[in-house]
């Protein structure tokens, strides 16, 4: 049995495999009462490196009063840590722990072990001091020296500003201070790497009057009476004893070398421990990666030659290492030298499992190493493992080659984000299926930017079918917390236009509702109201020219109208809800009232109209650029959100979510301690807020423990699982960009630390996931991009990754890239999931449900809500009760669009165009079909200036230029229907309407130009009759006259109801009245062809009884066809539906209850329409629209 030395105070059993006890040998702690070293603890394992902190946390030395400060870096590593002293049965209570994470942990240590402590400036202090300082150099430029008015000229020039716009009277426009802030926060970050990195450079700048604006700007910062200082000056003051106190450092791989020096530098007054997850368990600091091998050999290649003895000697040296470790694992390799670099007493103890002892290599026989027994094979993961632990160099020896299938390492391409969600969960169902102890908390999912993966992942592991739980992390408060987006929605009002979707989206947040006891009812009510009254954006039209000012300098208006803003439609409401005048009979008032507003309403709208001014003036220190001290700011937004939302206090994340954005605020209000009375604007408070809220990371299902966790790729995360599956390993994606800037002075600077990058952190981060899994390692990416499908090539990570592994080992003879790399199809579903021995794993019974019917040869054709135009008679008797009464206006919508008619009264279905879904915010640039024709029954009598007149008060008219053209073809149009009706003999201003009523029981005069008739009524027996009521809007002594599209055959027929029920009335000898029919656009006058309209209404009742109980095919377009039996006629007008052709035969309904693939059948419709057809058209066709005769036929 090998011997694991550890330093940990007394013997302990450090892990349990079976029935097999694994025990370490330890030496004798040491009699003093804290060590004068820091203690380093290398391991490749965190259960080990835990066992360390416990017994130095717990050891027999400890007294119950010490303080135990444990530094991690984020609240992963603290969970981790916690629920396994929970879990440890040797510990029973553990308390008397401080955890505390990295960000916050040295100014903690500065300030219990320093006797006078400066203040080291946050980020948000910084950024602020800095845009402080830079407005002071801006107002006092033309005061300064000329030297340092060269030198503050380039922060001018960056500005956009020039000399002249400098001084006193400084003022910035709204783009220049969100540059100035930006450009704030940017240089508080590079300042803080300069504290913390770059000593040597920032000392000079203390020593000597060192040009250049940053150097002044440096040393006004911290070379004032703010009292502040900065990392490295802090780290090198006296420290005062405390060995009361102890500090353990839990798996950080990384920290500056400041930070180090400060830690051994601690260790003299109180003990420190350091527990490191070290990739490598021998010496490796001296390694180098591909790019650096080529500098260094390029170097000396041209300084001393390329056949030199030192330069060959230096290439065999470079040559040995493990290509891996070398090219991912800078970040931990400068972490080493540190500590090689140190007086740090250092322990290790590495363990692998015993089969890795078929890579026959020597180096796997290590003091520190203990190879655990295995009775498994060896796989590739361990075999990579070893190879990076051991710094073994497979170069110039065979590949390894494993006889048996491995899938211990995978690699996944996806076609889309959401397929790459959809293959990982099949995956893990695989992996649970194969491995009975395998747990949801023993699988991490990490991917670079875990937030983009959100909606994906509560679509397919959140379905009710999963069966996988989850748990997200690292999510930004203003992406899940409801409170948060709510009161982001408020203030952005005031930087918008006051739309109408942005104030429909504010009422609709459900906080912001029970703040103001509004119901969603009253939000729908709220919504129809500003849609009848054509409120677009803009409280009025001052306030929509101060918009288009701010936003497009000198710009206004075009039209000085009010129309479309607030003050417009709440005034077309209010009066809506007061008077009692039609809106044709109101072109006297400013403002048109909006017609059927309840007074029962009034109290609703009341309160609404109260929110609307509210918002507004609560709001204005927002956008009039009012300038406050961070105080006064914290206490506005505080008082913001305490009027407009109210917390579900049944709901905790509710309440905790409220109360983090409270101390948000709060934070914001302490920022500027050492300059109070200085004032900023919104702008920096919104930056800066936004900035703080990122930061703050939230738990999806927080209280969901033993779970699949997924989180994003963060710097030091290292937290062992038996599997974890890293997402999103596209080309740009991983690693991820760093912000290069020249504003960055360490760039090109010799002797300074070294300030690890991005993709120095992402490489490392990678290294790490592959060297904590102890189990399945799962790679995937997405191969094509989502806006134009073009491929995407895995990032350079990976490639580097699989070379590795298809150079240096073989499975069953075969690359690694042929056997662990899976090609996913487009869709789930797709046959090669559910082949025999597929190596694609899909479990879902709905995908194979699918794929049977979309492969069988004979399919069951897709749903369709209409199959064939087929016939079911019914009495009429059993679809209309006696004494129904039917509208004229349904009887129109029949003949208009029977399957309408049909979804409407008899399925009850309303289907709604993208027209009437869409909120409009912007003015319309011409009318509406809907208005055009509504405008065009008022302007057949009344006159043109005075139906543009109320149409314009309605908000139905474009602004503008536009409303001048909209306004001259209405004319033209207007003026070419009344020159048909004169050439008709018909004077405009004479037309009258007449309407049937159930009240009225003899015809009455009530108006001039208006008589009521008693109703139609259709007798078919002594017990059973049908009533008819409606309105002829437009009636004359020559006939009917009906607004038309055209003159032909449908036109006559979607006048048909009308023109039997004119006919009817000219029964009643009112007036000396023609029967004919005169459409608008025809210059013929159709006569009636029949004395008694009574046979053709009845025909038409009947019909309209069949079609609640049948999808009609009558259109007014096909009846012509199907009453002569043209099956190819109707079979391309049903093709044009699906048609975007201009001309084409278009139709909503039809679109939606028919199937593309599967039409009905002409012959079936035909078969069974034919009949009614003629019954109901053919004497109309016949005698109005004779079909023209075909050559040949007989006259």
């Amino acid at each position: 049995m090998f011997l694991l030395k550890f330093y940990v105070g007394f013997n302990k059993t450090v892990c349990k495999e079976g029935c097999k006890l694994l025990t370490l040998t330890v030496d004798t702690p040491k009699s003093e009462p804290f060590v004068s070293d820091l203690e380093v603890f290398f391991s490749n394992q965190l259960s080990i490196l835990y066992e360390q902190l416990k017994n130095n946390l717990f050891g027999f030395k400890q007294t119950p009063f010490k303080k135990r400060l444990v530094i991690v870096y984020g609240p992963a590593m603290q969970t981790w840590l916690t629920l396994k002293m929970a879990q440890d049965p040797d510990l029973g209570i553990a308390a008397g722990i401080e955890f505390l994470y990295l960000n916050q942990a040295f100014e903690t240590l500065i300030h219990y072990f320093q006797l006078k402590n400066e203040k080291i400036p946050s980020i948000l202090e910084l950024s602020l001091a800095i845009e402080k300082e830079l407005l002071t150099v801006l107002q006092d430029y033309h005061r300064l020296s000329d030297e340092e008015q060269q030198d503050w000229l380039t922060l001018i020039y960056y500005l956009k500003l020039n000399s002249k716009q400098v001084g006193e009277n400084l003022k910035l426009t709204r783009k220049m201070e969100k540059r100035l802030t930006g450009l704030s926060y940017h240089l508080a970050k590079i300042f803080q790497e300069y504290g913390k990195y770059a000593y040597s450079l920032v000392s000079k700048w203390e020593k000597s009057e060192h040009r250049g604006w940053q150097s002044r700007l440096w040393k006004s910062l911290f070379g004032g009476n703010q009292g502040w200082t900065y990392w490295t000056k802090a780290f090198q003051k006296t420290l005062k004893f405390f060995p009361e106190c102890e500090v353990h450092f839990f798996s950080i791989s990384f920290i500056s070398k400041a930070e180090f020096q400060f830690l051994s530098k601690l260790a003299n007054v109180a003990p420190i421990y350091y527990y490191l997850l070290s990739p490598c368990a021998v010496f490796w600091s001296d390694i180098r990666s591909d790019n650096e091998t080529r500098y260094l050999q390029t170097y000396w290649q041209q300084k001393l030659g390329s056949k030199a003895s030192q330069v060959l000697q230096l290439e065999e040296l470079l040559r040995d290492r493990n290509p891996l470790l070398a090219n991912f694992g800078k970040l931990g390799r400068e972490m080493a030298y540190q500590i090689e670099e140190s007086q740090a007493t250092t322990h290790a103890g590495y363990i692998l499992p015993s089969h890795v002892s078929e890579l026959n290599d020597e180096i796997f026989f290590q003091e520190d190493l203990f190879l655990k027994e295995s009775l498994q094979p060896l796989t590739l993961l361990h075999a990579i493992q070893a190879d990076i632990l051991m710094m073994r160099n497979p170069e110039g020896k065979p590949p390894f080659n494993f006889e048996r299938k491995d899938d211990s390492i995978q690699l996944h391409i996806a076609p889309s984000i959401r397929r790459e969600i959809q293959i990982l969960y099949h995956n893990l169902l695989k992996l649970f299926e194969k491995d009975s102890t395998l747990q949801p908390n023993d699988i991490i999912v990490m991917a670079p930017q875990i937030s983009d993966y959100v909606p994906y992942i509560q679509s397919v592991f959140g379905l009710e079918e999963s069966q996988l739980d989850f748990q997200i992390l690292d999510l930004g408060m203003q992406a899940q917390s409801e409170i948060v987006q709510g009161f982001f929605q408020l203030i952005r009002l005031s930087e918008s236009r006051w739309e109408v979707s942005e104030l429909l989206q504010l009422f609709g947040h459900r906080l912001f509702q029970r703040c103001h006891q509004l119901t969603q009812s009253d939000y729908y009510l709220i919504q129809e109201w500003i849609q009848q009254a054509g409120i677009r954006w803009g409280e009025d039209w001052l306030h929509r020219n101060e918009l288009l000012q701010r936003h497009h300098c000198e710009k206004e208006m075009v039209d000085s109208s009010s129309v479309g803003t607030w003050n417009f439609g709440l005034t077309r409401l209010l009066l809506g809800l007061t008077t009692v005048v039609k809106s044709a009979d109101s072109h006297s008032f400013d403002s048109i009232p909006c017609e059927g507003i309840d007074f029962s309403q009034a109290e609703l709208m009341e309160r609404w109209i109260r929110l609307l001014h509210s918002l507004r003036d609560d709001l204005s220190p927002l956008h009039d650029r009012s300038q406050m001290c961070m105080e006064e700011w914290s206490c506005y937004l505080s008082c913001l959100l305490d009027t407009y939302f109210k917390c579900e206090f049944e709901d905790s994340q509710s309440i905790a979510d409220y109360e983090e954005l409270k101390s948000q605020f709060k934070l914001l209000g302490d920022s500027a301690k050492t300059f109070k009375e200085t004032k900023f604007s919104f702008q920096t408070i919104k930056f800066h807020l936004n900035n703080l809220l990122q930061q703050r990371g939230i738990t999806y299902r927080e209280s969901h423990l033993q779970t699949i966790r997924f989180c994003s790729m963060m710097p030091l995360r290292s937290i062992p699982a038996k599997v974890i599956a890293v997402l999103g390993m596209q080309e740009g994606a991983f690693p991820r960009a760093g912000y290069h800037t020249s504003l960055n002075l360490m760039v090109g600077q010799d002797n300074l630390d070294y300030n690890p990058n991005s993709t120095d952190y992402d490489r490392y981060l990678f290294l790490e996931a592959l060297q904590s899994v102890t189990d399945v390692f799962i790679v995937s990416y997405q191969g094509y991009t989502y806006q134009d499908s073009k491929v995407l090539q895995p990032s350079l990570i990976i490639e580097e990754f699989f070379t590795y592994l298809d150079k240096y080992y073989l499975i069953q003879n075969k690359k690694i890239s042929e056997q662990c790399v899976s090609k996913h199809p487009f869709d789930a579903f797709d046959v090669s999931y559910f082949k025999p021995n597929s190596i694609l794993n899909n479990y879902s019974q709905f995908d194979y449900r699918i794929a049977e019917q979309y492969y069988q040869t004979h399919k069951t054709p897709s749903h369709r809500l209409l199959k064939q135009f087929i016939l079911s008679n019914y009495s009429l008797e059993d679809i209309l009760p006696s004494h129904t009464v039917i509208d004229l206006k349904t009887l129109n919508t029949l003949v208009r669009s029977p399957v309408k008619f049909y979804l409407n009264r008899g399925l009850d279905i309303y289907l709604e165009g993208y027209e009437d879904r869409i909120i409009k915010n912007q003015e319309e640039l011409g009318l509406s079909a809907l208005n055009k024709y509504q405008l065009k029954q008022f302007a057949l009598k009344e006159p043109f200036e005075k139906v543009m007149q109320i149409a314009d008060k309605e908000g139905k008219l474009p602004l503008g230029m536009f409303k001048t053209v909209a306004t001259k073809r209405f004319k033209d149009e207007i003026d070419e229907v009344h020159q048909r009706l004169y050439k008709h003999g018909i004077n405009p201003s004479e037309l009258f309407q007449i309407e049937f009523c159930t009240s009225c029981s003899e015809p009455c005069q009530i108006q001039k130009d208006q008589w009521l008739l008693p109703a139609l009524q259709l007798n078919y027996s002594d017990q059973y009759q049908i009533s008819i009521i409606g309105k002829l809007p437009f009636v004359s002594k020559k006939g009917l006259v009906v607004l038309s599209q055209g003159s032909g055959f449908s036109d006559a027929w979607k006048a048909w109801p009308q023109f039997l029920l004119f006919n009817y009335a000219t029964t009643f000898n009112i007036e000396a009245i023609e029967r004919n029919l005169i459409l608008s656009k025809s210059s013929e006058v159709k006569k009636a062809f029949f004395k008694d309209s009574i046979p053709y209404l009845k025909h038409l009742i009947n019909y309209y009884a069949l079609s609640m109980r049948n999808f009609s095919p009558l259109f007014p377009d096909w009846i012509p066809s199907l009453i002569e039996g043209d099956e190819q006629a109707i079979q391309n007008y049903m093709k044009q539906v699906f048609s975007n052709s201009f001309g084409a035969f278009l139709n909503q309904e039809l679109r939606w209850v028919f199937n593309k693939d599967h039409l009905p059948c002409p012959k079936i419709l035909i078969e069974s329409w034919q009949e009614i057809g003629k019954q109901l058209a053919g004497d109309l066709i016949q005698l109005w629209y004779p079909p023209k005769k075909k050559k040949g036929e007989d006259a």
